[in-house]
């Protein structure tokens, strides 16, 4: 990369939803070609540090987060775009931010880490079930993080690389990775980063491999802009 990148972050919690409409023709939502932004329904409680996952009914499921007052949210709510209007539905098993959310191709979600009550970061993972609005807890990360990543592969296994762990203020950048079996709700090791990454984008390539890129710099680790990519064949994660 030319330019280093990271997650921006910026903890004010808001209540409204932002919806880019796009020119799809034929629509009463069409507009310009260009796009415009519009605001849209607003949430039940104010959020940041939460996830968004579209579910296959075309529903929006909000999960987590910190309100106003960094107070941790153990809630999620579904926001439906036909009606705009949000709804609280099961409360999660544990109250999390900075966690990531995947729909997975049975049409769970999968919830993994993030930061809990006292600074912790979590190695817990948990399931929601869109057609019952409940959550069942399923096997727990070797380590604790957060500001990870989290790509479904295309095999339906779910890749979790890099992110911070340690408690509170003393935290440490992570180079390793997890893969998430969803057949037997177990994870395993999948290799080792070159360097320690968090706040990454990590993109599934269509040869299915799995490119990560960009991360803050720390005193640790001082090195230009990179990437990497997990090979698929041998399930490491070599530097490029």
């Amino acid at each position: 990369m030319k330019k280093r990148r990271f997650f921006p972050n910026s903890p004010v919690a808001l209540l409204t939803a932002v919806v880019a409409v796009l020119a799809l023709g034929g629509t009463s939502a069409q507009c310009v070609s260009t796009g415009i932004w519009s605001t849209n329904c607003p949430m039940v409680t104010a959020r940041y540090g939460h996830t968004v996952t579209l579910l296959p009914n075309g529903n929006l499921l909000a999960v987590g987060g910190y309100s106003t007052n960094f107070l941790y949210l153990a809630s999620a709510e579904l926001c439906d775009p036909g009606t705009g209007t949000w709804a609280v539905t099961g409360t999660p098993l544990a109250i999390r931010g900075q966690h990531t959310a995947t729909l997975l191709m049975n049409g769970q979600v999968l919830i993994v880490g993030g930061i809990g009550a006292q600074g912790a970061f979590l190695t817990s993972a948990e399931l929601y079930n869109p057609a019952a609005g409940t959550w069942t807890s399923t096997g727990a990360l070797a380590t604790g993080r957060a500001y990870h990543t989290a790509t479904l592969l295309a095999d339906g296994k779910v890749l979790v690389v890099g992110g911070e762990s340690g408690v509170g203020i003393h935290t440490t950048p992570l180079a390793s990775a997890e893969l998430y079996d969803p057949a037997s709700g177990t994870w395993s090791s999948a290799g080792t980063l070159s360097f320690a990454r968090y706040e990454h984008t990590a993109t599934l390539l269509p040869n299915g491999e799995v490119l990560i890129a960009g991360a803050p710099l720390s005193s640790a680790a001082r090195k230009p802009p990179s990437y990497t990519i997990r090979s698929r064949a041998r399930g490491r994660l070599p530097a490029r």
